[in-house]
């Protein structure tokens, strides 16, 4: 129990605009866009996995882009890399719904490269990808979800994080 009132001396929060636009999504959302998404082709094995590293860790577009095989440690059950924007070190479980995505992904959509990227192109040159906007677009819209609602893609999918990993490691 806190006998003095701190709300004296702790700053408040400086709000320009009161009315801020929401920047989450709901669990169903996410499920809704992650069921759009058609698994048995390359195409669809590829993005399936990308979305699912967005929505159960809330990874930034720049870092899912900049994924490494050599990130993944299978060994230990983890991801690991250094986040873009901060450059900290950001250390990941890797859950078991991510690893079976990413092994079908390895094992039946990437094309054989000697590029150590994640995720690449699926027609030569096989290059990694530069832009994952288009790709949330594509199943915002087969989710009938208006784009103009959540312009936010990837960080805002933070709330299906929460109800998924209760131990993320950073």
């Amino acid at each position: 129990q806190i006998d003095q009132d701190l709300s004296l001396i702790i700053p408040r929060l400086y709000h320009p605009n009161k009315e801020l636009p929401n920047k989450v999504w709901s669990p169903e959302n996410i499920e809704n866009i992650l069921s759009t998404v058609e698994r048995n082709s390359p195409v669809g094995k590829r993005d399936y996995c990308i979305l699912l590293i967005a929505a159960r860790y809330g990874i930034r577009t720049e870092d899912i882009q900049e994924l490494n095989l050599s990130n993944i440690n299978w060994e230990n059950s983890f991801i690991e890399f250094v986040q873009h924007k901060t450059k900290n070190p950001v250390k990941l479980p890797l859950l078991n719904e991510v690893g079976e995505a990413l092994i079908d992904y390895l094992k039946y959509a990437r094309p054989t490269t000697s590029s150590d990227i994640l995720f690449v192109k699926l027609i030569s040159p096989f290059d990694g990808l530069k832009n994952l906007y288009p790709i949330f677009q594509k199943y915002l819209r087969r989710a009938n979800i208006s784009i103009e609602e959540h312009p936010y893609p990837f960080d805002s999918f933070i709330p299906g994080i929460i109800s998924v990993n209760t131990h993320i490691y950073l």
